[in-house]
């Protein structure tokens, strides 16, 4: 039950898999710059959003 009362606090657990390329294959893709790779996931809007009220919070507040 202690997994449920975490899932409500921080939301649901997300996996995510890695692939992991050897000399033999293709080139690698191009780096995503931090902006693109937040607003490419599910989540990106959201977190921009926490970086914005964070970042009015420490301006304001000074926090």
């Amino acid at each position: 039950m202690a997994h449920r009362a975490v899932d409500a606090v921080r939301g649901p657990r997300t996996i995510q898999h890695e692939t992991v390329v050897t000399e033999g294959a293709a080139a690698p893709a191009p780096a995503a710059t931090t902006n693109s790779l937040a607003s490419s996931d599910a989540c990106g809007i959201h977190s921009k959003a926490f970086q914005d009220t964070q970042g009015m919070l420490v301006e304001e507040f000074g926090l």
